[in-house]
């Protein structure tokens, strides 16, 4: 056993001498046993631990700060609902056109302004809607003077009305029968309400039509009545005289159904807006 040891000692000190000695500098030496050199153990435990996995849409997302996010918020609703008031405008628009067509192939009597627009459209050998947008761009004119501000509805009830006028007269054909004629004629008068309805509900800007009467109403202080009256009164004797008045009721341009429009509209288009306003009542502040 004792020279077993001793063996193993001569070997310890055989391999000793082999191994070269490595001298640790003093500035190491004063380095604390808990700590390796340059490497210390971070000061925050919990960031040792392994991070929490996240879902594929949250690392793909963009990151943003709450102050884009708060703009974001207040900006979409916004965006939505002017794109909702921007398509009633023009589902309005191509209604005022479905039911001036359906007005004129009742052939019972058209509205003023459809007086003229049919007699220039004679004269001219063009298509009542490529009238209907002339004139709405002539009426556009007389708003400088009046100092009016057009809007998206206001183009949108200039080319619209008749595009859609000139659609619905390809497709609508002209019924020979007195009863289907009355019911296009109270049809048209419907549609064409519902149509004026939704572009005032719009709030994007009034038609030609329109933004002439009002500004007419603030330059000279008059009322919507006179002013309005005045226009259809002027407009219809304008057609009647391009057309020839004989010709226009023969035709069917000018006659009961004239009458009646001017009677119905209005009362009609009333109704329908002051549903809105008992919403806007009934609904708290």
């Amino acid at each position: 056993m004792e020279e077993i040891r001793r063996i193993r000692d001569v070997d310890n000190e055989q391999i000793a001498q082999d191994v070269p000695s490595i001298r640790v500098p003093p500035e190491a030496a004063q380095v604390a046993t808990g700590t390796c050199v340059d490497v210390r153990p971070p000061d925050d435990r919990a960031l040792v631990r392994r991070p929490r996995p996240i879902h594929r849409s949250q690392s793909l997302a963009d990151a943003r700060r709450p102050e884009e996010n708060a703009v974001i918020a207040k900006v979409r609703p916004q965006l939505l609902k002017l794109a909702w008031r921007l398509f009633r405008v023009i589902v309005g628009g191509a209604a005022m056109g479905a039911g001036l067509a359906l007005m004129i192939r009742a052939r019972l009597g058209a509205q003023p302004w459809d007086v003229l627009h049919l007699a220039l459209a004679k004269l001219l050998g063009v298509s009542p809607g490529t009238v209907i947008i002339g004139v709405a761009l002539l009426v556009l004119l007389f708003w400088w003077p009046l100092k009016q501000r057009p809007g998206l509805g206001t183009v949108a009830t200039t080319f619209l009305p008749g595009i859609g006028c000139d659609v619905v007269l390809s497709l609508v054909p002209t019924p020979e029968a007195l009863l289907p004629r009355v019911a296009l004629l109270a049809g048209g008068i419907v549609v064409f309400s519902v149509g004026t309805a939704l572009v005032i509900r719009g709030g994007l800007g009034p038609g030609a039509r329109d933004g002439l009467m009002t500004g007419a109403c603030a330059r000279w202080g008059l009322s919507v009545r006179t002013v309005r009256t005045t226009l259809e009164l002027s407009v219809l004797v304008l057609g009647l005289l391009l057309a020839n008045p004989m010709q226009a009721i023969s035709a069917g341009t000018a006659g009961p159904g004239t009458l009646a429009i001017a009677l119905t509209l209005g009362p009609l288009i009333g109704l329908l807006l002051k549903q809105q306003f008992k919403r806007r009542e009934a609904t708290p502040s």
